[in-house]
């Protein structure tokens, strides 16, 4: 196994990185991205570099291992993607260039701005997830579901951070993403919860559980980025395609990066199913220990 690190700028409102860092592992059979989310993963740089020789476990490393241990894609699967949007700007764009799903952040918004903010965007034929990233109480966030038009809403993902409030929500669907790195799975049972939002870096080994028991449950898997490199989007876009689920994948991510190991290439809001280029190793450089 040949271990290298990257380090490639990034700007994007939802991150106060300027740069993305992480390990690539190379193997016989391909490569994998191990690359800890800046306040989101428990596990930094740091702390994988340090875990190199006695393997300790970390989401990330995890998730990197397990991918460089599969044959490498050589070509992009056709799958429907969900644009990330902050704004109405953002938005614009993005239903300009084909998208028929996006994901709206509005952690920061009020409940009016929030409900303006989507009625712009409530078109025929476009589907719309909306993330709150449990920063709302729950009396914002029930103000907010009472007004809410449910036109287009695939469902609103992790509304407050009162977890056991979220049943007295109206009938709006929901769905889990940071609870779901939780060692509790009682939430399974709440009575609108409709997907889980699989996010792989930050998951690891816990990955494969979640899958079998929102399968078990019936509820719909949403997988999605962690604002890795095109290295690890291309294993969680065929980690989607492999499930042949009929839902828009979260990648849209990649637009964030001022350079990466190959382009994705997007058109109409769908990953096109192009032969893989040579990997730009401009990025990569060997790890020193």
């Amino acid at each position: 196994m040949r271990i290298y690190t990257y380090n490639i700028p990034i700007s994007t409102p939802l991150l106060t990185i300027t740069n993305r860092q992480g390990l690539i592992f190379q193997s016989e059979a391909g490569y994998g991205e191990a690359a800890p989310l800046p306040g989101w993963s428990k596990e930094s740089v740091d702390d994988l570099i340090a875990s190199i020789h006695n393997r300790a476990s970390y989401p990330s490393f995890d998730f990197g291992l397990r991918c460089a241990e599969l044959p490498f894609p050589s070509s992009f699967p056709r799958i429907p993607l969900c644009a990330l949007v902050t704004s109405l700007s953002e938005a614009e764009t993005a239903l300009n260039s084909g998208f028929k799903t996006l994901k709206i952040k509005i952690k920061n918004h009020s409940v009016r701005e929030a409900l303006d903010f989507i009625a712009h965007v409530q078109l025929p034929c476009i589907r719309l997830r909306i993330d709150v990233n449990r920063r709302w109480s729950f009396e914002k966030a029930q103000l907010f579901f009472n007004q809410l038009n449910p036109t287009g809403i695939d469902y609103i993902e992790e509304p407050t951070h009162d977890l056991h409030k979220l049943h007295k929500l109206s009938n709006l669907p929901l769905a889990l993403d940071e609870t779901l790195r939780e060692t509790e799975s009682n939430w399974i049972h709440l009575p609108n919860l409709h997907a889980l939002v699989l996010k792989p870096t930050l998951l690891g080994h816990r990955l494969d559980y979640l899958i079998q028991l929102g399968q078990k449950q019936g509820k719909k898997l949403i997988f999605s980025s962690s604002f890795e490199s095109a290295i690890a989007l291309l294993h969680i876009a065929h980690l989607h395609a492999r499930f042949s689920l009929q839902t828009a994948v979260g990648l849209d991510t990649h637009r964030f990066f001022h350079g990466n190991f190959f382009p994705m290439p997007i058109k109409n809001g769908m990953l096109c199913d192009h032969p893989l280029p040579p990997l730009d190793r401009t990025w990569l450089s060997d790890y020193a220990p």
